[in-house]
């Protein structure tokens, strides 16, 4: 944490390479993460990948924002609500996860993602409605965070302004009927779990339109209720996979190192036979040369009498 500065607003780029390559293996998983940082204990930003982002923050401290607070308070991953980035000028949607240190419990961190709600929104507006249908995702705030008459989310925030919450809700689609702008309309809605907060999915049609596509209207419904629920719990089980890719760099790292140990003693035993078979072939080879050798100095020296030319 000493090395984090108001220059940089955070550590510098060639520091902590491992963490900061872990948010870019985030990021170039294309879940359409505007960007990965890592808060400390405090609040404080630690780094955040792109670093040409980084350094464009306008503060050091995010402990204001409910993501700081519900990771901390559920110990697990934690979906936020809706805010605008202060970098992006969209609506994101932050998920966070608690670091801890394996042997005391204590905090050492907080790995947060980004997500682009702007890819829901690009997503939606392209479907297959009904005539004069349209599609909102409410947050547990009673936000509209999407809305599939807009091409992209509003940096405004608007509010849903009827009320659910008196209609009976079951585990299925449910159906409701209001009066939205001076027009009897039929609401299907579900509600969803998102981390630890509920959010609705709402198809809206004009009541004479509705009736003439209502098996098309339910279909679609659920069609998009399975990408909004695959999106949120695939980046979540992303995020919590690739925090956890050191542990798995370290058990790989003991693997390889054993099998090096292995064979490094098989080379080891391999230079013993190699130089036992050297020392045998020497000594083989020293056998016949010496009573050779010995009868030749004895001939050189004449002490076997004197040499003739046979």
């Amino acid at each position: 944490s000493n090395l984090i500065s108001d220059y940089s607003k955070g550590i510098p780029q060639d520091a902590d390479i491992g963490k900061r390559e872990m948010a870019r293996n985030m990021l170039d998983k294309k879940f359409e993460l505007d960007y990965v940082f890592y808060a400390m204990p405090n609040g404080d930003i630690y780094f955040l990948e792109p670093f040409s982002s980084q350094i464009k923050l306008s503060q050091l401290n995010f402990a204001f924002r409910d993501w700081y607070s519900g990771a901390l308070s559920t110990g697990s991953t934690y979906v936020s609500e809706v805010y605008v980035s202060a970098n992006e000028k969209h609506n994101v949607m932050a998920i966070a996860t608690p670091i801890y240190n394996n042997v005391d419990q204590t905090l050492n961190g907080i790995f947060v993602g980004a997500l682009n709600l702007g890819t829901i929104q690009r997503s939606i507006s392209h479907m297959s409605l009904g005539q004069n249908e349209y599609l909102l995702i409410v947050d547990h705030n009673n936000n509209i965070v999407i809305d599939s008459r807009k091409s992209e989310s509003n940096i405004e925030i608007k509010r849903l302004t009827f009320d659910l919450s008196n209609q009976q809700q079951g585990k299925q689609v449910n159906i409701a009927t209001k009066t939205i702008e001076e027009k009897d309309s039929i609401i299907a809605f579900k509600t969803l779990p998102i981390g630890t907060h509920e959010w609705s999915v709402m198809s809206i049609q004009p009541q004479h339109d509705a009736f003439v596509s209502s098996d098309a209207l339910r279909n679609e419904t659920v069609g998009m209720i399975i990408t909004i629920v695959a999106i949120t719990s695939i980046s979540g089980f992303f995020m919590i996979k690739k925090i956890n890719i050191n542990i798995n760099l370290s058990d790989k790292l003991k693997h390889n190192n054993s099998e090096l140990e292995i064979k490094t003693a098989q080379l080891k035993q391999t230079n013993i036979q190699k130089d036992d078979f050297s020392a045998m072939v020497t000594h083989e080879l020293k056998t016949p040369l010496m009573p050779i050798l010995w009868h030749c100095d004895l001939l050189k020296k004449e002490m076997a009498g004197e040499l003739n030319a046979e």
